[in-house]
């Protein structure tokens, strides 16, 4: 049966959308978690069978003054003759005008509504009109058989809870790419979804996201940075360290840079690190935490740019990625000196790009490419006193002539180390006896976050668990169809994902999740998406692509 004829493609079709001022309001209070999915009170409709909306009810909580994305589909179950323009009317504004329309085939259709941002505080109920209309949709005097349809919705605002901060017992601060210098992304805590609550929600004025947040002593720090092309073809750009207050949300402190390119940060012994590029050479930079006065800048390397990812750290050392000619170095966290550079030897040729090392007790880590030519690559364990090459295993199954790893080692144990190539193949090394364990291929978009026997990655449109042992997948958790686990092409970092004992923290292109360990199913969403972290006083951040940071308190 013909439905949607094909010219409703979304180039043809007339998409007129209306809304009128207005309002309304009610109680405040609401569930404890982030998306209402029990009953809610909303208008009783009825409609006609000849469009399918999905969800039938709409509800969101979202912060004051922020304003959510939220999806709805339409699914034609007949046929609509002559020509259709679609108006979607929500007469109170409680959702905002110009929502995007995509055609997702020849009788389906989603389109993105936003939450207005200027809603006070309270619970909004009312119901939206969807009209299929032969004339000028604002007036549809000449409906479609059936229009309007009708979706109710319930949208709940909620106040920043800028409770008294308290540590979480057992958290630690999120000091590096995936929270520690092994990139583990385990956080040893048990979290209770119902005790969510939205903090604040900061804004950038810089609509990248160049890094994720590191945390350290109630403040968080991230870069900000975006680029463009001067006349002469050169790139400019504008980047700064920012730190926020965890307390309340507010700038602590900006640290600019002119035509100076950074990459993400990491944060220990009271001091900010960081590697940036200026007029084509790269420095090791190091900030005060508190203050954000800048303690040191080494221009030790010259080369081509490279975007890193977080350099590592502890009391002993840190780790820092450099220049192509010497692949690594480690400095002093006191005195800021060269401890040693990692030499470039025969089978060892540092990736351009998007990379770190890991560090456990003994040995630094960096997995490359190996330069006998086969793309095939290696990983690289460096003696931390001295620098010299302690060990390496040759991956020749993992061949890519992409330099861009866009991921780092994650020490699970001292026989278990996991690597992944984004997009294409992981691999277990045994780095206890020189040896692989196992490799496999798929569509890995993330980090594998790991503790005990088990690990998790996100592999296309799934997260999957899987042994450390052998590789073998345990259960998986889907994605909701319509969504997906890939960011813009501009974004420098990986998908991350965080573990805890009880819940596995996620995000897609459009929301985060809490997924539980038992059961495999979501427990908890909040429509906001991005990079990943989490404080020692239990604060849950997500960073997007557009600039917000959006923190929630976990307990």
């Amino acid at each position: 049966m013909k439905k949607f004829r094909r010219a409703l493609s979304l180039v043809a079709l007339t998409l007129t959308v209306t809304a009128c001022g207005g309002g309304g309001g009610g109680s405040s209070a609401g569930q404890t978690s982030s998306t209402s999915t029990g009953n809610v009170n909303v208008p009783a409709v009825s409609n006609d069978p000849g469009l399918t909306l999905d969800p039938s009810v709409l509800t969101a909580v979202v912060l004051q003054g922020d304003s959510l994305s939220v999806p709805v589909i339409a699914h034609a179950n007949k046929n609509f003759p002559s020509f259709v323009n679609i108006g979607i009317v929500d007469t109170a504004g409680v959702l905002n005008t110009n929502p995007t329309i995509y055609g997702l085939d020849a009788t389906t259709y989603r389109a993105m509504l936003t939450t207005s941002p200027k809603l006070a505080v309270g619970t909004y109920s009312g119901v939206i009109e969807v009209r299929l209309c032969k004339d000028f949709a604002v007036i549809c005097a000449q409906p479609h058989e059936g229009s309007p349809w009708k979706l109710p919705y319930s949208i709940e605002v909620r106040a920043p809870n800028l409770k008294t901060l308290s540590a979480l017992p057992g958290a630690q601060d999120w000091t590096t790419f995936q929270g520690n210098k092994a990139h583990t992304g385990y956080v040893p805590v048990n979290l209770d979804v119902n005790s969510f609550s939205l903090r604040f929600l900061a804004k950038s004025n810089i609509k990248t996201a160049e890094s994720d947040i590191v945390t350290q002593g109630g403040i968080t720090s991230f870069v900000e940075s975006d680029g463009y092309a001067a006349t002469n073809g050169n790139y400019i750009y504008t980047s700064a360290i920012t730190a926020l207050d965890e307390a309340t949300g507010s700038v602590k402190w900006t640290f600019p840079t002119s035509n100076y390119r950074l990459n993400s940060p990491a944060a220990e012994n009271g001091k900010v690190y960081f590697v940036g590029d200026e007029n084509g050479r790269q420095y090791f930079s190091v900030l005060d935490q508190a203050s954000g006065k800048q303690l040191a800048k080494v221009n030790s390397y010259s080369g081509t740019y490279t975007t890193y990812l977080a350099p590592v750290a502890d009391e002993q050392s840190v780790i820092v990625p450099v220049s192509f000619s010497n692949g690594v170095a480690s400095f002093n966290p006191t005195t800021l000196s060269t401890n040693w550079l990692g030499s470039r030897v025969s089978d060892y040729s540092p990736n351009s790009d998007r990379w770190t090392a890991a560090m456990d007790t003994d040995f630094t880590y960096v997995y490359s490419k190996n330069s006998s030519a086969d793309n095939s690559s290696v990983m690289v364990a460096f003696d931390r006193k001295n620098g010299q090459i302690a060990s390496r295993v040759a991956n020749p199954d993992d061949k890519n002539s992409n330099d861009s790893l866009r991921s780092a080692p994650a020490i699970c144990s001292n026989k278990n180390l996991l690597m992944t190539r984004l997009g294409s193949y992981l691999t277990n090394f045994d780095m206890s006896s020189s040896k692989i364990k196992w490799g496999l291929r798929g569509e890995f978009n993330s980090n594998p976050v790991c503790t005990g026997t088990t690990f998790y990655i996100i592999n296309g449109k799934t997260i999957e668990a899987r042994s450390l042992e052998s590789g073998a997948l345990q259960w998986t958790w889907a994605l909701p169809s319509l969504e997906n686990f890939v960011f813009s092409t501009r974004d420098t970092m990986p998908l991350n994902l965080i573990l805890t004992n009880n819940v596995l923290l996620a995000t897609s292109n459009s929301s985060v999740y809490a997924i539980d360990l038992g059961t495999h199913k979501t427990v908890w969403t909040y429509a906001r998406s991005g990079y990943l972290s989490m404080s020692k006083n239990g604060v849950l951040y997500v960073r997007n692509f557009e600039g917000y940071v959006t923190a929630f308190n976990t307990h």
